[in-house]
């Protein structure tokens, strides 16, 4: 059965990138989550870090924070099912991790199984945790262990949950044919009646032996207080 992800960011607009063949992507091992800025290396993160410093400023009566290009990256494995990151921006406009989470696999059907859907989600949540704005993608494919191989079904969207949201364009690509890795990468960019106006972008590779990682990159501006969400899912399919 497919399933839905959640996911979550935000800053302001830049030129859009492609994901394939991106020499940036390469398979990330070690802690489930990491972050980067800019074009800076990965770090870890943990509950607490402090991942960037944005830049306060007002716009008519509204306060804002413009963030930098920011990355928050999952990392899973044949133990994953599903796992995601939560960033909350401070009213000093700081973006902290408030959350990391895991949920373990059912390693007895994914062990029997060689196709898989993997996919990933980014959200951007207002003060309270309703959702306002997600980019998501995801994809089917083959995995013998040694490489992957024929993506199918590739599945990008990009939602608006309230009234005043809007989608102002997208893109997305993929890699169906591996062998190495195959790859799906989805980017919306959205505005809240001409404010606030934010890109969010999702790329999901796909390793052989059940191994994935998720980027969630995101840009533009946001209200203190807002979060981010990025999560990702891993199933035998």
């Amino acid at each position: 059965m497919k399933k839905v992800l959640s996911i979550a960011l935000t800053l302001l607009v830049c030129a859009s990138t492609s994901l394939i063949g991106s020499p940036s992507r390469g398979q990330a091992q070690g802690s489930t989550a990491t972050a980067s800025v800019g074009e800076g290396s990965e770090f870890a993160v943990s509950e607490g870090s402090v991942i960037a410093q944005g830049e306060a400023y007002v716009e008519g009566d509204s306060a804002m924070c413009l963030m930098p290009k920011t990355s928050l990256i999952l990392t899973g494995d044949v133990t994953v099912a599903e796992n995601g990151i939560i960033a909350t921006v401070t009213d000093s406009c700081e973006l902290v991790v408030t959350s990391i989470w895991q949920t373990p696999a059912d390693s007895s059907s994914t062990l029997l199984s060689t196709r898989y859907q993997s996919g990933g989600g980014y959200k951007h949540l207002d003060v309270i945790g309703l959702v306002l704005t997600m980019t998501y993608a995801d994809m089917y494919y083959y995995d013998d262990g040694s490489s992957v191989y024929s993506g199918s079904n590739a599945n990008p969207w990009c939602h608006v949950a309230l009234d005043g949201w809007g989608t102002n364009w997208s893109a997305w690509d993929w890699n169906p044919t591996g062998y190495s890795s195959v790859s799906i990468w989805n980017e919306c960019n959205f505005d809240f009646y001409g404010s606030y106006n934010h890109t969010l972008d999702v790329s999901v590779y796909s390793w052989p032996g059940n191994a994935y990682n998720v980027y969630c990159d995101h840009w533009g501006s946001t209200a203190p207080g807002g979060q981010f969400s990025c999560e990702g899912a891993h199933w035998a399919a």
